[in-house]
């Protein structure tokens, strides 16, 4: 089945769209399954929610615990053995000076002792782990994914929710099989496949990537919040200053360009239009006229100085002084 037409089945299965972050990682997670899990994993589930596809997981673990017995004893067993595997640890020790027969008994028994220590753990810490998602749900559902929310955090969201939905699956598949039949004899082929795939090795990796896009979440919200401060403390700098300009009588010059601020406050500072007035006393100007001041020892040393300094020149009206500038 090609992709297409696993996207088109995809959206016949009932969704809650609410959610726009679940909805993208549920797709993409669909997209991965084979034709045969993506048909059983629809078909389970009346409405594809997170708390639907955990409650799911979730009565698979209680049904399980309900029928087999050794889980019904597992927390009264699990101190008992946690004990007894450090008493044949000490035992084994002690063994090492006179290895012979006893260290044959011994390692057998701290091998079968293993064992069941991880089986008993291995529930223990998947139902704990059950439980632990679902005080996540709550959080995740209020971040806003909608079109119009950030997309770090919509992403990220999403990668959590694939998590979930990855970790899902695993369980699902401890249980039953890609069609949806149960497996037989849970207990037993996982007590003896817990030696070399404890839970850290079967779980290990999504428990990893769910904590890790956990931390990638909050560290996201953390600078989208330290964003929107900063945003609201330069809103509220740019409006201090637009009430101070009103209250002295200053023109606005926030959100202009620096050309556009220094036509407004020149013009503010005086109305004339000094280019055109400019230009109408040097069409008054007779020739030569002036040239006198440019030959002054006092110009020439002001021209050639290249320290800051200002050449004052004064005199009576109608002298020439707008005619020499």
């Amino acid at each position: 089945m090609s992709s297409t037409s696993k996207a088109t089945t995809l959206s016949r299965t009932p969704l809650v769209l609410r959610n726009a972050a679940f909805a993208e990682a549920l797709q993409q997670h669909l997209l991965k399954l084979s034709p045969i899990e993506s048909a059983t994993f629809r078909a389970s589930h009346q409405s594809l929610t997170p708390e639907n596809i955990l409650l799911k997981v979730k009565a698979f673990d209680q049904a399980h615990n309900r029928g087999s017995a050794s889980r019904k004893c597992a927390e009264k067993v699990d101190k008992s053995l946690r004990i007894l595997n450090q008493f044949l640890a000490s035992i084994a020790i002690a063994v090492q000076s006179n290895p012979e027969v006893s260290s044959l008994i011994v390692g057998g028994l701290r091998f079968i002792v293993d064992l069941a220590v991880n089986y008993v753990t291995f529930f223990m810490k998947l139902t704990d782990m059950i439980d632990e998602l679902f005080g996540y749900l709550a959080t995740l559902q209020e971040f806003d994914c909608g079109p119009d929310s950030s997309n770090l955090v919509r992403k990220t969201v999403g990668d959590v929710y694939g998590d979930l939905l990855d970790f899902c699956r695993q369980v699902r598949l401890l249980f039953v099989d890609k069609k949806g039949q149960p497996h037989r004899h849970v207990s037993v082929v996982l007590f003896l496949r817990v030696q070399w795939e404890p839970f850290e090795i079967r779980f290990g990796k999504v428990s990893s990537s769910f904590r890790y896009h956990l931390g990638v979440l909050d560290h996201s919200v953390q600078a989208l919040q330290y964003n929107a401060i900063q945003d609201g403390n330069r809103a509220a700098e740019t409006e201090r200053q637009r009430m101070q300009h009103k209250e002295l009588g200053l023109p606005q010059l926030i959100g202009q360009t620096i050309e556009e601020k220094r036509e407004k406050f020149m013009h503010w500072i005086c109305t004339i239009d000094f280019e055109k007035e400019h230009n109408s006393t040097f069409e008054k100007r007779y020739e030569d006229t002036g040239d006198w001041f440019l030959r002054e020892p006092k110009f020439k040393q002001w021209f050639d100085n290249t320290d800051s300094c200002i050449l004052w020149c004064y005199g009576k009206p109608g002298a020439g002084k707008s005619v020499l500038a």
